[in-house]
């Protein structure tokens, strides 16, 4: 798991907080009480966010608290008090875990008040929120990957956070555009009516259904949960590759606070952008708060295009990006929250970013601009609160997306398509759930959702060809409890019930004019099962089964149907260890086989861009790893990776029968105080992603590199950071994968290099 769990060395601008000098003493007068009302007030009076991990903290009772000290000193004594375990989170952040011997172990002394001690404390133990378990990462079966405090910089989308990830992998079709994966689970990069293999959340809340990724811009985000897939039984339909959850930061009361950024960038043998962002969180009253958080971005171009003379044609593919959230959160008392929560933003691309393979770098021969946009809103409404020793959840949203696009290729300059797609979707799920100090944890729920999409596909000169019509409907029940049969071993199971149903309607408006509406029901049950076993204190090995379904299509004259006539599924089985031989050095690795039978991918794009591709048995194997190493207090590595291979059973298109993915990742963080009130920063990374010689449609596949920096100095409130992407500005193409609509002479370059000077105020 990738951890930033040593003090803040990240430099680039997606922080929105930089934290008090680890020595600075406050003043801290806080009554006795619950350590969830203490830890939030001590928040309240030093901007630290303090996150306790595991809900039978929260009324756990603290002394009180008072006198000149460090917030270091602050929150290690409340941890003393509650018998909890604390690790210290990227910027002013703190996390507080029950600790895990609590008898064996002794209380360590508190911190020295002055002096930080040189060597970095150990990783957090990272408490996974879309486990729905409150499942710490040491005791998690199966793979997964938190980001804390994703960067946001030169890129603040998709595109940001698959940089900071090694299993995360992405379309690069264009912001809005984009289908993600995790591990091998891929079928192509078209949108069409398949529900998507990954399925993305804001919080406790689903963003999207087969709507491509909205590309939400990353500011003001805690942390991004990666968990690799099938996660049938906790997340349903639409998650056979996995989830990627968005955690933000919520509305914090008793304090006003605020960050705004500005910065401009340049791209080599493009034009120049800007960004800005602002955030304020406001205490309306004593019990209410809002945290509203604003953006827009133009992000310069660089592919240029001749055919549209020399004004017009340069620097076409320029995309301006504007959004905002807004979160209200309300405290009623006894332990529950209640959060509003809204968002909006919209995405205008100029043009594509292909370029034509025998033309000079960076420059497209189509004598046609293929302009592109996106919109995307959502209301989300989620009650958090206690029964008893039990957590409820309650979350519902609604979400509508608009996508729009002109589609042309080099071969038929005069014959362009026009796709648009309206989604719409509705989701709810109540849970309830409990963890014991011995880790007994179980969790039991139902969910609903409902989506519909539409399609309308035809020629610029004769729109609205063809327009087909897609809902669908689950709902399930589900349940899973993980129970300690021994002090060294665990045993989970679960299982998901769920009934789904589909309709479709199709309308071709040649002559005769045809019109079709078809419907299926299904009814599945996706079970899990795992075990973890904990020999050591500092070593773990873990084993999982999981199960995946997406909903099946009616049949129709666009689909081509499976031979055996089969429904689409997933099945895998993984195994994997974690290691923590010392303070501040964690490893794990995991692998992993799945089975996906009758599998299927959206053909094309444009005009037959409702067309079916089967890829038959599907086996794939793969690997993750990552590690850990904070070598002095002011120093860290890290390093992840992943590896598949994909073979092909019945697929007759795609040779060889056998494909490989690899994606590997390095981090270097370090800091440095500059004089008595600054401080600097620096981060460089690096990522390699390795895709298949040939994809499993028909393209033929490159491998790239991309590497990037950021140099940032902090005094108090005010940072100015200089940040640079694919910093040796390497030429090569991304990995898209390909259908036959597409010309073969086309491809995505990778980006320019690209820097970018920004000044953050936090207040």
């Amino acid at each position: 798991m990738i951890r930033r769990a040593a003090a803040s060395l990240t430099a680039l601008s997606g922080l929105v907080a930089f934290p008090p000098a680890a020595a600075q003493h406050i003043v801290v007068d806080l009554p006795a009480g619950r350590l969830g009302e203490v830890a939030d007030a001590l928040g309240h009076q030093t901007g630290a966010n303090i996150v306790l991990a595991d809900p039978v903290l929260w009324g756990r009772r603290v002394p009180a608290l008072r006198g000149a000290m460090t917030v270091e000193t602050a929150v290690r004594r409340l941890a003393r008090a509650a018998g909890a375990e604390v690790a210290r989170l990227p910027g002013s952040g703190w996390r507080l875990a029950l600790r895990r011997n609590p008898v064996a172990r002794a209380s360590p002394p508190p911190p020295p008040v002055v002096a930080a001690p040189e060597l970095a404390p150990a990783g957090p133990d990272v408490v996974v929120l879309a486990s729905k378990l409150g499942t710490r990462e040491s005791r998690m079966a199966g793979s997964v990957e938190v980001i804390a405090s994703p960067q946001v910089g030169v890129e603040a989308g998709t595109s940001a956070l698959v940089m900071q990830s090694g299993i995360l992998s992405s379309t690069y079709r264009g912001p809005g555009r984009d289908k993600l994966f995790i591990g091998g689970i891929a079928d192509s990069s078209y949108t069409g009516r398949l529900q998507s293999v990954t399925g993305q959340y804001f919080g406790d809340v689903r963003l999207t259904y087969n709507a491509p990724d909205p590309n939400l811009q990353l500011y003001d985000i805690a942390s991004v949960e990666v968990m690799q897939g099938p996660q049938g039984t906790l997340y349903g339909s639409g998650a056979m590759a996995g989830i990627v959850r968005l955690n933000p930061v919520m509305p914090k009361r008793g304090k006003a606070s605020g960050t705004i950024g500005a910065a401009v960038s340049s791209v080599a043998h493009g034009g120049t952008g800007g960004d800005a962002d602002a955030m304020l969180n406001v205490p309306l009253t004593g019990n209410l708060a809002l945290r509203a958080v604003g953006y827009a971005r133009s992000e310069a171009g660089y592919i240029d295009k001749p055919a549209l003379g020399p004004e017009v044609g340069r620097e076409v593919n320029r995309t301006r990006i504007g959004g905002g959230r807004a979160i209200l959160r309300w405290w009623p008392g006894d332990d529950w929250t209640v959060d509003g929560i809204v968002m909006a933003q919209t995405i205008r691309a100029r043009d594509n970013a292909d370029a034509t393979d025998d033309a000079p770098p960076l420059t497209s021969l189509s004598q046609e601009r293929d302009p592109s946009g996106t919109d995307y809103g959502a209301a989300h409404l989620v009650a958090t609160g206690s029964i008893g020793d039990a957590t409820l959840v309650s979350a519902t949203g609604v979400a509508r997306q608009h996508s729009d696009e002109r589609v042309s290729t080099r071969f038929f300059p005069d014959l362009t398509s026009d796709v648009e797609r309206r989604y719409g979707m509705i989701t709810h799920e109540t849970r309830i759930s409990r963890r014991t100090d011995d880790d007994l944890a179980w969790v039991a729920g139902i969910a609903y959702s409902a989506s519909r999409s539409d399609l309308d596909l035809g020629l610029t000169s004769s729109p609205g060809l063809i327009s087909v019509g897609f809902v669908t409907s689950e709902l399930a029940m589900f349940g899973e409890v993980a129970v300690p049969v021994a002090s060294f071993l665990t045993i989970g199971a679960g299982v998901r019930a769920a009934r789904v149903r589909s309709r479709q309607d199709v309308r071709v408006r040649f002559d005769p004019v045809f019109e079709m509406r078809s419907r299926k029901a299904e009814e599945w049950i996706l079970p899990t099962a795992s075990v973890i076993l904990t020999p050591t204190r500092r070593l773990s090995l873990h084993a999982r089964y999981q199960s995946g379904r997406r909903a099946a299509l009616p049949d129709d004259p666009f689909r081509p149907t499976d031979a055996a006539g089969r429904r689409e599924r997933i099945s895998s089985i993984a195994a994997g260890i974690r290691w923590q031989p010392a303070v501040g050095f964690n490893a794990d690795v995991t692998v992993q086989r799945d089975r996906w039978e009758a599998a299927f991918a959206d053909l094309a794009d444009g005009f037959i861009g409702i067309g079916l591709f089967p890829l038959g048995d599907l086996t794939v194997d793969s690997m993750r790893g990552s590690l850990d190493w904070a070598v002095t207090r002011r120093l860290t590595v890290s390093a992840a990776g992943s590896a598949s291979r994909q073979l092909h059973g019945v697929l007759e298109l795609a040779a060889p029968d056998r494909s490989f993915i690899g994606i590997a990742r390095l981090e270097g963080q370090w800091s440095n105080p500059v004089g008595r009130t600054a401080e600097m920063r620096l981060n460089a990374w690096m990522r390699y992603q390795g895709d298949p010689d040939r994809n499993v449609v028909l393209r033929r596949q490159k491998a790239y590199f991309q590497t990037g920096m950021a140099v940032s100095l902090v005094r108090g409130g005010d940072a100015l950071t200089v940040s640079a992407l694919n910093v040796l500005d390497t030429r090569t193409d991304l990995p898209l994968l390909r259908n036959p609509n597409d010309s073969l002479a086309t491809s995505w370059p990778l980006p320019p290099r690209t820097v970018r000077v920004e000044y953050r105020r936090t207040f």
